[in-house]
């Protein structure tokens, strides 16, 4: 009986040595003038788990000890930290390369759009609507082109000539489709 109970009190026991082993560390990442930073990325090196900051800069994590946190921003010097123990580990991220200005262009890839434009610019060749399958040009035009939608007229007077057609939620008086042939 005395060996069963021993048994099981060592069982226990190894058991606590095992969870021991991970702990949650918390801190806050601030910015060089300790104002706190939200939204900064927390991840521990080698693996997929990681939390972000929340409003005012702080943050919760399950660790071991020895793991290695890497805390990115954008626009801040990356930081890495190996924990040692510590149930509180505090941040300070410096600034990094400072951006005058960021220009986002949404186009598509270069051998059918126009990339030097402010306005999206689409050529496509006869080969490429009659690879469709379509027998309308407005459906070829829909099935190649991202966001254009033409709507077929049930009227059967001169109106059913017409289907107007708008790309990206613009009317049809703003979608300029141009037909060389």
């Amino acid at each position: 009986m005395r060996k069963k109970i021993y048994t099981l009190l060592s069982l226990v026991l190894f058991s606590f040595g095992m969870t021991a082993q991970t702990y949650e560390v918390s801190g806050t990442v601030t910015d060089t003038s300790n104002e706190p930073l939200p939204g900064v990325s927390i991840v521990k090196k080698g693996t997929n788990e990681g939390t972000t900051t929340d409003f005012n800069g702080k943050y919760k994590m399950e660790v071991s000890k020895g793991d290695v946190l890497e805390y990115t921003m954008v626009g801040y010097k990356p930081a890495t930290k190996v924990m040692d123990g510590s149930p509180v580990v505090n941040v300070t991220l410096e600034e990094g390369v400072t951006l005058d200005e960021v220009v986002v262009t949404g186009n598509r890839a270069k051998p059918r759009t126009i990339l030097d434009s402010p306005v999206p610019i689409d050529n496509i060749n006869a080969r490429e609507l009659e690879s469709t399958g379509k027998v309308q040009v407005e459906q070829m035009l829909a099935y190649k082109v991202p966001s254009f939608n033409a709507q077929t007229q049930p009227i059967s007077d001169a109106t059913a000539h017409f289907d107007p057609a708008d790309l990206r939620g613009l009317g049809p008086s703003r979608t300029l489709v141009l037909i060389n042939g």
